[in-house]
């Protein structure tokens, strides 16, 4: 028998898994160069090695081989277009710590040959982190398939999602500028709170986001989302571009702002269940519902904190809020969202606000509404709550530069370019505060 057909049984009998990685040739020992000196027969040298392919082990439920995914040579050139219902550009998750928080996507159609998701951020076209996320599925991808991972706290990133059949071959795939990682911030209240102020202002860093809890843009001015929409002098300026710029550049992070705010409202009209006067001119017939609704479309932990800024119109009311049912709304209020959102521990910063001259109502002490001294008492009390911080003072802003001029050659309640850019600046210190006390 010669000694290929010898090696070939060898092997068969031994398992061996293939004649180049398996076999090595042994160097005749002491014992055997004595035979064949004494005369033993000796064999012939082997012919040169070729290879021989493996031979095959039977298994119960054979396999297909599937090349891995770092074997497989992504070509996009017969993907589909793939479409996502969240995020959209300009979208900010809230950070959960300093350093990082859970970004989430959301596929809007079905897919019926879906095996594989994987996904990557990318920075100035580098990717974030040093490897995909891969997700594994059923066979098929139902529509509004929810997917998350981890993400560090930054922006703007581009979000890339790729879909794979069974055999990881490529079937449709989707970028998503603008992506953020930062902090997410409810802003409700009066006018001052909405955009109310003029002129409209803009983001200067290009990292402030507005949102109405559906569509996500640029955070200039005016803000999407306010209760008060349909007023054409409320759709001008607000204070959260500049607010959004300084924190961005503080934190290093994109900043957004969801905007609820109704001009002309006392506290009393944002109780749970009550009715808004504004109803049937365009407004939210349930200022609180408006509230709840936009606090749930963020999510639960979706956002940092609540910005209140109110208090104007409980000054002139008649009768005029007291101290004790000022603060009993705002807790009412309060509380109610935390159920509502599912948000035991949920933040608000409180602006002290009570003081407007306003020109447009010379009825009311010739225009001069001066200071709620019950109000501002309501307000201060809130913050000793350890979930409630202060926000800025903007009664000290009486001067006309920091109000808006308006038809009469008047000052209102408003705030100028001037006031905007100081009352942007005072929310930032307020809100700077508590995010150096609460986020680790």
């Amino acid at each position: 028998m010669s000694a290929p057909m010898l090696l070939i049984i060898l092997l068969a009998l031994g398992g061996c898994r293939s004649y180049q990685s398996d076999f090595k040739p042994r160097t005749a020992s002491a014992t055997e160069s004595a035979r064949t000196s004494a005369g033993s027969p000796k064999l012939e040298p082997a012919a040169e090695p070729r290879e021989v392919p493996p031979i095959p082990v039977a298994t119960a439920n054979p396999q297909p081989t599937v090349p891995t995914f770092e074997d497989f040579k992504e070509s996009t050139a017969l993907a589909t277009a793939l479409t996502l219902a969240d995020p959209l550009a300009w979208r900010v998750f809230q950070r959960q710590t300093r350093l990082d928080g859970t970004l989430s996507f959301t596929t809007a159609e079905a897919i019926s040959s879906v095996r594989f998701v994987r996904s990557r951020i990318l920075k100035n076209n580098q990717m974030v982190g040093q490897a995909w996320e891969t997700f594994e599925t059923p066979v098929g991808l139902a529509a509004m398939s929810r997917f998350s991972f981890k993400v560090p706290a930054g922006g703007w990133y581009t979000l890339e999602v790729i879909t794979y059949n069974e055999k990881k071959q490529i079937l449709s795939r989707t970028e998503v500028d603008r992506i953020g990682m930062g902090e997410v911030f409810l802003v409700s209240g009066q006018s001052n709170s909405s955009n109310c102020g003029a002129p409209a202002q803009k983001s200067a860093s290009g990292m402030v986001s507005s949102t109405n809890g559906s569509l996500w843009k640029q955070g200039n001015d005016p803000q999407i989302g306010t209760a008060d929409a349909y007023i054409p002098f409320c759709q001008n300026g607000s204070n959260w571009p500049r607010t959004g710029d300084r924190l961005a550049e503080k934190y290093q992070v994109p900043i957004a702002f969801a905007s609820t705010g109704h001009s002309g409202t006392e506290v009393a009209h944002w109780i749970p269940g009550a009715t808004n006067p504004h109803a049937g001119l365009g407004a939210p017939p349930i200022l609180y519902d408006y509230l709840k609704i936009r606090s749930q479309q963020l999510g639960k932990d979706g956002f940092r904190a609540v910005l209140w800024h109110q208090g104007e119109n409980d000054t002139v009311t008649s009768p005029p809020t007291t101290s004790n049912q000022y603060f009993q709304r705002m807790t009412t209020i309060m509380k109610q969202l935390e159920t509502d959102v599912g948000m035991p521990n949920l933040r608000w910063a409180v602006a002290q606000a009570s003081w407007c001259k306003d020109g447009t109502y010379p009825q009311v002490n010739n225009g001069f509404w001066g200071e709620s001294a019950a109000v501002r008492d309501a307000q201060s009390r809130l913050w000793l709550s350890e979930k409630v911080f202060p926000g800025p003072d903007t009664d000290q802003l009486k001067d006309d530069i920091y109000r808006r001029l308006v038809s009469n050659n008047s000052r209102d309640c408003h705030f100028s370019a001037m006031g905007l850019q100081t009352v942007g600046d005072m929310w930032f210190e307020s809100i700077s505060k508590m995010l150096d006390q609460i986020v680790k």
